[in-house]
């Protein structure tokens, strides 16, 4: 469960390294989110070598949660969890910036309707 104001990891090829999670979207007495569910972030570290960034350090996006170190329950009574928490960023349109993204996603992705984010990924868990 990722809480508000916790540091992650963005898994993505925007440039942005890591993002502090502002607020959840949605709810308003969640306590903290699972895969699938959107936050707005604040940018914490970038790339230096990049200079045509269209983001920021210190700028408000959008993002999805894809990697959560909690266990998710999956059809057929098992479990399966990530070694640590990831987000990717997303623009106003709710699409990815990035055109790739590192390591893997879980199937949860394409099934909440998620269906650009699971076809750029390169191997779906």
């Amino acid at each position: 469960m990722l809480l508000t104001y916790s540091n992650v990891k963005v898994f993505d090829n925007s440039g942005v390294f890591f993002v502090s999670c502002i607020s959840l979207l949605g709810f308003s007495r969640k306590k903290g989110a699972t895969i699938g569910e959107y936050f707005v972030a604040s940018i914490k570290k970038i790339k230096k070598k990049k200079k045509k960034l269209k983001l920021q350090k210190g700028s408000i996006c959008l993002v999805l949660v894809i990697k959560i170190a909690r266990n998710i329950k999956r059809f057929g009574n098992y479990y399966i969890k990530s070694d640590l928490n990831g987000v990717i960023l997303l623009n106003a349109d709710k699409l990815p910036v990035a055109t790739r993204f590192f390591g893997f996603l879980f199937q949860e992705i394409k099934y909440l309707k998620f269906f650009k984010v699971a076809l750029l990924a390169n191997i779906l868990i």
